[in-house]
């Protein structure tokens, strides 16, 4: 709940977008296990044991889990619009490509998937 809360703070308080909460929260997650290696010599779960410690796991937690929802904010568009198209019977395979990342991503899903005639059109790869 409360890496919810922070990232959705960042974004409806600062006006932040979910994909720059998720970098900050990633960095934040590094510094957090950076510090903890360099104070404490160990990242172990199984090495919790003083206050300390204790104070790492729950900051790296809740930077997880606030990084974890920004990831999943920034995805669902993406995952909506592919489920509502498999629920049409649309296939979301063979629409055309576009720069977008929703459309990268769903054409390098499909590529993954193994579906001839796919390929993914990145800024600058198009073809003329």
């Amino acid at each position: 709940m409360a890496g919810t809360e922070a990232v959705n703070g960042l974004h409806a308080v600062l006006g932040l977008p979910y994909l720059i909460a998720a970098i900050w929260y990633l960095a934040v997650l590094a510094v957090v296990l950076a510090a903890r290696w360099m104070i404490e010599k160990t990242l172990s779960l199984r090495s919790i044991i003083t206050a300390r410690r204790e104070m790492f796991y729950w900051a790296a937690v809740t930077a997880a889990f606030a990084l974890g929802t920004a990831i999943g904010h920034e995805l669902t568009p993406v995952l909506q619009q592919a489920f509502a198209s498999a629920a049409s019977g649309q296939d979301a395979c063979r629409h055309g490509s576009s720069s977008s990342v929703g459309a990268r991503l769903r054409a390098r899903a499909c590529h993954v998937r193994g579906l001839p005639g796919v390929s993914v059109v990145t800024p600058g790869s198009e073809r003329m």
